[in-house]
């Protein structure tokens, strides 16, 4: 989790029942990485774990994501939404931008094509 999780989040993991923290780590993992994968297209920034931190809303099934380095356009202390569902042990994660970043990120990828 060290190499993963910041501070606030293994403080987070730790206070959890001990069956549901590893479950909960690897949630926060895949939110980690969308983030990244959401961002890298615009960006063009490899980030790193400790990049940017993850809050999980269990009752609302979303996550906030606050950047803790500048990926322009992304800098820090933004955040990004996203959503997350866990069924029998399966996690997915998703994020969506909306507005000018949606624009920059179309217009990447069809120069892409």
């Amino acid at each position: 989790m060290d190499a993963i999780c910041t501070g606030q989040e293994i403080d987070w993991l730790e206070a959890l029942p001990a069956c549901q923290s590893g479950l909960m780590a690897r949630a926060i993992f895949s939110a980690k990485e969308t983030v990244y994968k959401t961002q890298y297209p615009l960006s063009g920034q490899l980030i790193d774990f400790h990049a940017v931190s993850i809050r999980l809303d269990m009752a609302a099934a979303r996550f906030a994501a606050t950047f803790h380095v500048n990926a322009s356009p992304f800098r820090v202390d933004e955040q990004l939404q996203g959503r997350f569902a866990i069924d029998a042990g399966f996690i997915v994660t998703a994020m969506v931008l909306k507005g000018v970043q949606a624009k920059t990120a179309r217009q990447e990828f069809t120069t892409w094509a």
